[in-house]
């Protein structure tokens, strides 16, 4: 397999898993919006758990929210910086396909 052949498959690859990463981080991030959404209609005072493995914690509604609203936070930043990701990926992959066709021309 020449250089060019593995560059062009590295490059699908890599565009593939940050497409599915992206797709998983954003499907979670939608269920922490639900649960926002939900939480937010609570009175402050409403008793919740949190799963901790085999055990349910209690928790206050403003703890919950602090940290449903930070993991929110970090997933919208790492989707933004996967869908960086893949474009400067989409881009190299673009000019690779160019040269080669580039070349194939000049032939």
């Amino acid at each position: 397999m020449s250089y060019v052949e593995a560059k062009y498959r590295e490059l699908l690859e890599e565009i593939e898993s940050t497409r599915l990463r992206i797709a998983e981080f954003t499907a979670e991030l939608q269920g922490i919006e639900e649960a926002l959404s939900r939480l937010e209609n609570l009175p402050d005072d409403a008793v919740l758990y949190e799963r901790a493995g085999h055990i349910y914690v209690r928790r206050t509604k403003e703890e919950t929210l602090i940290d449903l609203k930070a993991r929110r936070n970090m997933l919208s930043s790492l989707i933004e910086e996967l869908k960086k990701k893949e474009n400067r990926a989409r881009t190299e992959l673009k000019q690779l396909v160019e040269s080669v066709k580039a070349g194939e021309a000049g032939a």
